[in-house]
């Protein structure tokens, strides 16, 4: 084993971008130079991008596995051609792969029956999820070193975070589950809200609230604080 100083190599980043819908994700990874989109959802259908699967979305685990495998094959023969590699959307292949786990590891079950746990049971489902998921993060990561950004693409959820000086407290990030989210978080290089400004506030005699856009909605911007 040596010590020593490693030659300095640049990657392009690995970017996360969480979003209500329709905010505009899809339409930003788009404009990103030479980009191939792997598709897990439909919400690209009316986006002009180079894809894969072609003329579908992922149907299961597998698929998504093997469209990372087929990008990295076109970056092999045509390394020029392909800069980026959007991932549309992470909540939808992380479905894809919970549904894999619990046909793997619980016989189908989501909820526990008699003398067998399911996939909810004391969270091992989405533990195992996680585990399963770095396989796609480290696909990705083969790309990564070969010059090719990554942009991974998720609908806005909210994560409970623990504070050691006060209350615990709800923050935004991807719609996965806690565990998978700690993954993606470890694996980013930067994680990014794309976000809109609106109010939130009652009307007349009313009793719930209701978010109310602000003459700003169509400006949208992506922030990258905590």
């Amino acid at each position: 084993m040596e010590i020593g100083k490693k030659e300095m190599k640049w990657c392009p980043p690995r970017l996360g971008i969480c979003g209500e819908p329709g905010v505009g994700k899809t339409t930003f990874a788009s404009n990103a130079p030479g980009a191939i989109f792997i598709v897990t959802e439909r919400g690209c259908d009316g986006v002009d991008i180079v894809r894969v699967p072609k003329d579908t979305i992922c149907a299961d685990w597998n698929d998504v596995l093997t469209a990372v495998s087929v990008v990295e094959a076109v970056v092999e023969k045509q390394p020029k051609d392909v800069q980026w590699v959007v991932l549309d959307t992470v909540d939808a292949a992380e479905t894809l792969c919970a549904e894999y786990i619990c046909q793997k590891n619980f016989g189908g079950n989501w909820e526990s029956t008699s003398g067998k746990d399911g996939f909810n049971a004391w969270g091992r489902g989405d533990k195992a999820t996680a585990q399963e998921f770095k396989k796609l993060l480290h696909k990705l990561d083969v790309l990564n070193s070969k010059g090719v950004g990554i942009i991974m693409l998720m609908h806005l959820g909210l994560h409970r975070s623990g504070n050691a000086l006060g209350q615990d407290f709800l923050k935004f990030g991807g719609n996965v589950n806690k565990h998978t989210w700690a993954c993606i978080l470890g694996w980013a290089d930067q994680i990014g809200h794309a976000c809109r400004e609106f109010v939130v506030s009652k009307l007349g005699d009313e009793k719930k609230a209701k978010a109310i856009a602000t003459p700003k909605t169509k400006d949208r911007q992506l922030i990258f604080d905590g």
